[in-house]
């Protein structure tokens, strides 16, 4: 299918009264701990694809769409569609050891604790580790008059598909002294209602105000950096963890700081291992910090959400103004050992836009499915493709 500038993209064949709808980017997939529907609720309900288990043809599906988008411009697809596709094959590498995986090594030491005590009380409160996330309560705690250090080992800087917030949510940042209260409008993309939730064989559920905003994290994150900066923060960019010493007396946080190119140096060289230290350190690194790796080593989550999902283009305007939290569209797959749920909400880029995600929780038993089955269901029990399949085989019959 080709845009009207020209650009590819893969077809999704979903429709809507105006006519084809066009995917304008893959999102995902990802694994989340502990959480959206296309424009009109009729198009999935009506979805019922029979539950099959993904065959190769089917398997090959995900990697055309992704390597369709590879002259795509828009930076929702990633450093292009191969780099975006080679990530999902790293993806699903890594969930397969998950699931597999017997044998796990010597557990990394990343915190270290020992009965020596710093030389003096340390003057900085509190050192947070990753920044995107991190700099939120770095902020918080600078603004209640604490000395704080943020670590990052990239830039700090939020991605730009959207956030989903309640207002409510957005105001508590602001109560926080995080963002002004024009910051943090600047940073609201869209805003819909209703909200709706439906289960399978049963009437839709209808309320208001619930994630119905989409926030730009580019946005919001950038003015938190501004504010913190502002407010006296610390900010180290370019800065890995190497090791947390706990004394008596406080931490000690070991880095290693990434030299910039303008010191004569390539990014990425080494620019010297650094140390710091201060009262309290927060681990704000997410599922891959070094930290998490060390407490959870050679144990298997208890549970993982499982996501996938997409933004298209081409949805009436005048129906694509709510949201759908939660949805399923056909009882729990028994073949696959799974319940699908599905989200949807108006996007940010655009009145026509819409993201729609596809998510299940699980063990991370052998048997669960790959992320490449995942994506397959995603494509081939996508609602509105269903509907436009079925009304191709009603044509097809007639003829």
């Amino acid at each position: 299918m080709k845009r009207r500038d020209g650009s590819c993209l893969f077809e999704m064949g979903v429709l809507s009264k105006t006519g084809r709808l066009t995917p304008s980017g893959v999102i995902g997939p990802r694994i989340r701990g502990g959480s959206r529907r296309s424009a009109g609720s009729s198009c999935i309900q009506r979805a019922a694809i029979p539950n099959e288990r993904v065959t190769h043809t089917q398997t090959d599906i995900v990697e055309r769409q992704f390597l369709s988008l590879q002259d795509a411009t828009s930076s929702a697809y990633g450093a292009g569609a191969q780099t975006t596709y080679d990530a999902f094959k790293r993806l699903d590498a890594a969930w397969s050891d998950m699931k597999t995986r017997k044998i796990h090594g010597i557990p990394p030491k990343t915190v270290r604790t020992t009965l020596d005590e710093l030389p003096a009380t340390p003057a900085i409160d509190v050192i947070v580790a990753g920044g995107t996330l991190g700099v939120l309560t770095a902020m918080a705690l600078q603004k209640r008059g604490m000395r704080t250090v943020l670590i990052e080992r990239g830039r700090v800087a939020g991605r730009d598909q959207d956030w989903n917030v309640s207002r409510e949510e957005l105001d508590l940042y602001v109560e926080a002294g995080v963002l002004t209260k024009e910051q943090a409008e600047a940073c609201v993309t869209v805003e819909f209602n209703p909200i709706k939730a439906g289960f399978y064989g049963y009437e839709d559920i209808s309320t208001r105000d619930v994630l119905n905003l989409g926030v730009s994290p580019r946005a919001l994150i950038a003015s938190v950096v501004e504010n913190y900066v502002e407010a006296g923060g610390v900010l180290l960019e370019g800065s890995s963890l190497d090791e947390v010493w706990v004394h008596p007396n406080g931490v000690q946080v070991r880095f290693q700081q990434q030299a910039g190119k303008e010191e004569g140096k390539g990014e990425g060289d080494d620019g010297g291992k650094l140390a710091i230290a201060g009262k309290l350190f927060i681990d704000s690194m997410g599922n891959a910090s070094p930290v998490v790796r060390q407490i959870r080593h050679g144990s298997k989550p208890d549970g993982v959400c499982m996501v996938v999902g997409s933004c298209c283009r081409g949805f009436d305007e005048d129906k694509n103004t709510s949201g759908d939290i939660i949805r399923t569209i056909e009882p729990s797959d028994a073949e696959n050992r799974v319940q699908l749920f599905w989200e949807a909400f108006p996007a940010g880029s655009g009145p026509r836009d819409r993201t729609t995600y596809m998510f299940s929780y699980m063990d991370a038993d052998k048997s669960r499915p790959s992320f490449q089955e995942l994506m397959s269901m995603y494509w081939n029990k996508m609602p509105g493709r269903y509907w436009y399949w079925q009304r191709r085989q009603r044509r097809q019959r007639r003829q």
